[in-house]
């Protein structure tokens, strides 16, 4: 039988993910996630054992970064450091941070994996 856990806490939803996937060596665990009754829940398959996921529940911080969010601020803070910089004086780096800012605005990236999305689905 599935077990259905109402979750109760703010979540960092990229975050939560990530520590359920981590903690059940899945990569799937979005499909766990419904709204039942206008509350927010997990629902635990049945030959997985619930414990693990109510101690993700317990100790996520919604205020923490997933490891995507991470990279995406390390990103943007590099981008930052071009500001004002001549073009011909920009380093690989920059460069680097500054197309990947132009290909997360255009939504070129896959936020779950941080990889460069096919062109066919965005450009």
């Amino acid at each position: 039988m599935k077990t259905i856990i109402p979750i109760y806490k703010s979540l960092n939803t990229a975050l939560f993910f990530e520590q359920l996937n981590q903690a059940y060596e899945i990569s799937n665990s979005r499909d766990w996630f419904t709204v039942l009754n206008n509350q927010v829940s997990l629902i635990v398959p049945d030959d997985v054992d619930p414990a693990k996921a109510y101690d993700v529940i317990a100790n996520h911080n919604a205020s923490d970064l997933s490891s995507s969010e991470r990279m995406k601020n390390q990103i943007l803070d590099l981008a930052k450091s071009a500001e004002g910089i001549a073009l011909k004086d920009l380093s690989q780096a920059q460069i680097k941070a500054l197309i990947a800012v132009l290909l997360f605005e255009a939504g070129g990236v896959d936020l779950a994996t941080m990889t460069v999305r096919s062109l066919n689905d965005w450009a």
